[in-house]
Order: structure tokens, then sequence, then C-alpha cells
């Protein structure tokens, strides 16, 4: 085999390597991005409806992005559920309370288990 296929050969392994590299860094990126957008955002919800209670705040601090994640979900499903509320007679207010007593529920079995 002449040298100049060796070469083209080699650059092209090469090719593939570095894409392969590229995209799971990228995935890896992607996640951990994620992950603090999340987690940012329950953390703003504690702020906002906790009065920043720190120790729900060391908490959410010690999660894993998937329960971090899973509360985010809840979160978005109140935003949402907002104007059905309205329409079956239940505030927002209310609402947002049973979201706190839920969040709050979560947290102290979270300490219990720690």
């Amino acid at each position: 085999m002449k040298t100049s296929k060796k070469v083209l050969i080699g650059l092209g392994i090469g090719a593939a390597v570095g894409t392969s590299i590229a995209i799971i860094a990228s995935e890896r990126i992607k996640e951990s991005v994620i992950g603090t957008k999340n987690r940012y955002q329950v953390k703003q919800f504690v702020d906002d409806k906790l009065n920043g209670n720190e120790e729900v705040l060391d908490v959410v601090s010690e999660m894993s992005d998937s329960e971090v994640a899973k509360i985010v979900s809840l979160i978005d499903k109140v935003e949402r559920g907002k104007d059905k509320i309205k329409v079956t007679g239940k505030s927002v207010r209310e609402a947002t309370d049973e979201v706190v007593e839920m969040l709050s529920s979560f947290v102290a079995n979270m300490i219990e288990h720690n």
C-alpha cells in the first residue's frame, strides 16, 4: 500500500474519532446546561415562594439532576394549569400553596432519608 493511502486512511480515522469525541462532549455539555438551568429555576421558586429557605436551598443543591427535573416539571404543570384552576374555582394562590406544601413534604422526606 502506498504511503499516500496510509496517510489518507489515518486522516480519515482521525477525523472519525474527532467527530465522535465532539458529539459526546457536546451532549454532556448540553445535559450540564439543562441541569444547571433546572436547578436555577427551582432555586428561584424557593426564593419566591418559600422566602429563600436555606434548608430547602441546601436540599436542592444536593438533589440529582433527575430529581430537580421532576420538580421543574411539577412547577411547569402548575404554571400551565393556572387557567384551568381559575375555571374550577381554586385560586392561583391555593394552587401555589399546594405546590409549596408538596415541595415542603418532599424536602422533609429527603432530609429524613439523608
